[in-house]
């Protein structure tokens, strides 16, 4: 029996990794970001406020596309959504546009929690969910311990503004690849063997659709 549905979750672990690094770069290089654009410590931790937001009101309306485009597309949009603005933060001259820039970008990793949540459902027994989803989860905390590290290797090669630049293009990169590997069903997928078909869609929570 193949075993494509768990090269995914590793996938999925990976997702994890790049998204949380884009989320907590910002953190290490604060004192030149707030240098060059003029920003108060206040100016700064409002950032954060800006993109929970964003983040928080799209949990729910995020699930809904996922549902309704299927898990792969959703995935390909947020990952080259969040990207582009990533790269649009490194951009800025004026912080006041840099508080709805990090709006969006909350926004665009919105969907990333429910549409691993529909990914799974459609991939994965029900007995498997949980590993399934660990792989998610175990990216997110892996992803602020790399990001320190790699955050300030670029600083001191290029400048902070390339940290933006290099994550945004590796993210641009991931969904490309996303977009050409993944299907949001194993019956679509050409390197599910039946076996492994057969065992997914025996023993897994839902009767999946065709997604257009």
């Amino acid at each position: 029996r193949s075993n494509v549905r768990w090269y995914f979750a590793i996938g999925f672990f990976f997702i994890g990794v790049i998204a949380y690094m884009d989320r907590s770069n910002i953190s290490y290089i604060a004192v030149p970001m707030m240098k060059d654009l003029g920003l108060t410590k206040t100016q700064f931790g409002l950032l954060a406020s800006f993109f929970s937001l964003g983040y928080a009101l799209m949990q729910v309306p995020s699930g809904m596309l996922a549902e309704k485009f299927g898990p792969r597309k959703m995935i390909t949009v947020a990952l080259v959504w969040w990207s582009a603005f990533t790269i649009l933060t490194g951009m800025i001259k004026h912080h006041g546009l840099l508080y709805f820039i990090r709006f969006l970008f909350g926004v665009g990793e919105a969907p990333m929690y429910p549409s691993n949540a529909v990914f799974n459902s459609f991939w994965f027994a029900k007995n498997e969910k949980g590993r399934a989803s660990s792989a998610l989860l175990a990216g997110s905390y892996f992803g602020p311990v790399l990001a320190p590290i790699i955050t300030i290797a670029i600083v001191n090669a290029f400048n902070w503004q390339a940290v933006f630049y290099i994550f945004g293009v590796v993210g641009i990169l991931m969904a490309v690849l996303w977009a050409i590997i993944a299907k949001d069903l194993p019956e679509q997928h050409k390197m599910v063997n039946d076996a492994e078909k057969r065992f997914i869609t025996q023993n897994r929570d839902i009767v999946a659709t065709e997604k257009s």
